[in-house]
């Protein structure tokens, strides 16, 4: 479960981000649809509803703007040494986990009728948001929501590296990357027991939130505000040449 939170400015745009990888990386993708039938009727996608086949194209558009994260090989050892360079086998809890993490902060900070699309000339028509949101979950040790993180800091759950992980263990381990990842605006909450108590999300939201003002005595403003991707702003100038 996931609620907003807020970071400084001067946080986002001081934080150096590397988002070259991205234009290499296979790290993302997106279904094919073609199979979708041409059935009639009400169609639902996370809480939005479309009328098919009227609006087949619609409907597509939002599938195809899901991240979509599988097993992979050929990446760089998982620890920084030995052969485990593959999570085939193993990591689908990891990359489900991935993927609602990475919709979540995209639609926190891009909204929800925001649609990755491809221009007719055939160049993705990229929100400067999205490859930050993206190189974080790349396949390196160095991201803050790839592969290599997630598995080390399930080890702190009992879990060895390069072994399969439950729900409950990937999301601890998500939560604790999000604390210790300075461009995230969103607090992770696990609910444990099958209960969902909604004073308990309220008061960790209220504890991080009062930790930031204690740590950045500064002007706080949402995260991914639109001034902080002007070009005259350090943020705007980096993804410039980036994207």
């Amino acid at each position: 479960m996931f609620m907003d939170m807020s970071l400084s400015c001067d946080t986002i745009a001081n934080t150096q981000i590397d988002t070259s990888p991205l234009r290499k990386s296979t790290c993302y993708t997106h279904e094919q649809t073609t199979h979708i039938s041409d059935s009639t009727g009400a169609a639902w996608l996370l809480g939005r509803e479309y009328y098919l086949p009227q609006e087949k194209p619609e409907f597509i558009s939002d599938v195809n703007s899901l991240l979509w994260f599988s097993y992979r090989k050929g990446f760089k050892p998982i620890g920084g040494s030995g052969n485990l360079k593959s999570d085939t086998g193993w990591g689908c809890c990891y990359r489900c986990g991935q993927m609602l993490m990475g919709h979540s902060l995209i639609r926190n900070a891009l909204g929800r009728d925001w649609k990755w699309r491809v221009k007719d000339n055939g160049v993705e028509d990229m929100n400067p948001h999205y490859p930050v949101i993206l190189a974080e979950f790349l396949d390196t040790s160095t991201a803050c929501y790839s592969i290599h993180q997630l598995t080390s800091q399930a080890v702190d759950f009992g879990r060895d590296l390069g072994t399969w992980a439950g729900p409950n263990t990937v999301a601890q381990a998500l939560r604790c990357r999000a604390k210790s990842d300075p461009l995230c605006n969103i607090v992770v909450h696990v609910a444990m027991d099958m209960l969902v108590i909604r004073q308990s999300i309220k008061k960790e939201c209220q504890m991080s939130e009062r930790r930031l003002a204690e740590d950045m005595p500064v002007e706080v403003e949402p995260l991914f505000s639109p001034r902080q991707f002007s070009l005259s702003s350090p943020m705007g100038k980096l993804l410039s040449h980036v994207c």
